[in-house]
């Protein structure tokens, strides 16, 4: 039997997770419309149980987030609604099935200040997307079964992007 995960979230990210997933031989299910839309909002707890029991993944990567700046600014609630207790109650569920579980989170976290950060590094948010995100971070935190920083404090990027996206990554990070 193929391993299942489940991609939450929408855009970018879940297309290319979604790509390599599928070519790895992973039965990939997706929350969003490209990719055989499953209805959830992260919001509400009941709905994501609701969907772990009808799915019953055994990985979930939780790309789910509000990013758009400027609305968040203007209306920071429903970003902390999704980025940070959205994010909660899907770490929740996840711990209570014993689900492997990533959490995509935001260099956004830290201010810019440093070249590279490690998980060890002070955050400092500087808008309300990066503290609705980091707020989300630390309710997920302790049910993260994978970290996303090297301990050079380099982000990780796995061949989910190619070599040529992954060398421009690097070269921008050597480059700032």
């Amino acid at each position: 039997m193929t391993e299942k995960l489940l991609v939450i979230g929408a855009g970018f990210l879940v297309n290319e997770i979604f790509q390599l997933a599928t070519k790895t031989g992973l039965t990939v299910l997706c929350t969003n419309k490209t990719h055989g839309l499953i209805h959830l909002d992260i919001r509400e707890i009941h709905m994501i149980e609701k969907v772990i029991n009808s799915t019953k993944p055994d990985s979930i990567i939780n790309c789910a987030a509000l990013t758009n700046i400027d609305e968040i600014e203007r209306e920071p609630k429903t970003a902390y609604d999704v980025n940070s207790t959205g994010a909660g109650n899907i770490a929740k569920i996840a711990k209570k099935n014993k689900i492997k579980f990533v959490h995509i989170s935001t260099d956004g976290v830290f201010d810019g200040s440093e070249r590279l950060y490690s998980e060890s590094d002070k955050t400092n948010p500087i808008n309300e997307y990066a503290k609705s995100k980091k707020l989300g971070d630390n309710y997920s935190w302790d049910v993260v079964t994978y970290k996303a920083i090297q301990p050079d404090g380099t982000p990780l990027w796995p061949d989910w992007f190619g070599k040529k996206e992954m060398e421009r990554k690097k070269k921008f990070y050597a480059d700032s």
